[in-house]
């Protein structure tokens, strides 16, 4: 595994971003672990959350699209830090978008904000998880009613590796369905390979997640 990858799991655990328990999803099922990067709250914080994506994106992309793009509302701060790490890191300036949920019809209308999207455009969003897709697909019609864009990639946070109640996962799913690929920067998988034998992970509560993994995930 890379070290930004190790380093990020870290973060998420320093930063309380990921979190093991009890915890009742909005699927209403009881996992045993919880990922939500909502609570970043500072600037080093949040400086550090851009650096991990920005690491993704040069390694799956390199300078291979044209817009950073941000659904609202969480990856609103999320595009932006990634769009200043890849500056400062690796050298890479690209305008970001992101959206209003609603349109405003008076100064400066429309939905999004940051960089007007064009036709031809190639976009990146960036977002914590991907849960069913529901919501991608959703700001994804909305983004192509404003431009005819083409969506090289989504990165997420943590895949979850979890299936619905129709046993499909959305990560590997959606590019089958849209084409458009999607990328995690770790997986729950990675999370427990990390974690295992030190204090952040107790032997039980690997083996809760390695059962909620049984029952829940991806055959």
């Amino acid at each position: 595994m890379e070290q930004y990858k190790k380093d990020f799991i870290d973060f998420l655990v320093k930063t309380k971003s990921l979190k093991f328990g009890e915890f009742t999803l909005k699927s209403g099922r009881a996992a045993p672990y919880f990922f939500n990067v909502g609570g970043i709250d500072d600037g080093e914080q949040v400086e550090q959350l851009g650096y991990f994506y920005a690491c993704k994106i040069k390694e799956e992309l390199g300078e291979d699209f044209d817009v950073l793009f941000g659904p609202a509302y969480k990856g609103i701060p999320l595009v932006l830090a990634t769009a200043i790490a890849l500056k400062q890191k690796f050298g890479i300036n690209k305008p970001f978008s992101y959206n209003r949920k609603e349109a405003k019809n008076y100064a400066e209308k429309g939905i999004i904000l940051g960089r007007q999207l064009e036709d031809g455009d190639k976009l990146v969003m960036l977002d914590d998880v991907m849960t069913t897709g529901g919501t991608k697909v959703d700001t994804i019609n909305k983004i192509n009613e404003v431009a005819k864009v083409g969506w090289k990639m989504i990165i997420i946070g943590l895949d979850r590796e979890e299936v619905n109640d129709e046993g499909k996962n959305a990560v590997t799913d959606f590019p089958k369905e849209f084409g458009i690929p999607v990328k995690a920067i770790v997986t729950v998988h990675d999370v427990i390979d990390h974690l295992s034998g030190t204090p952040d992970l107790s032997d039980d509560m690997k083996q809760k997640i390695l059962d909620y993994l049984e029952k829940y995930g991806e055959k």
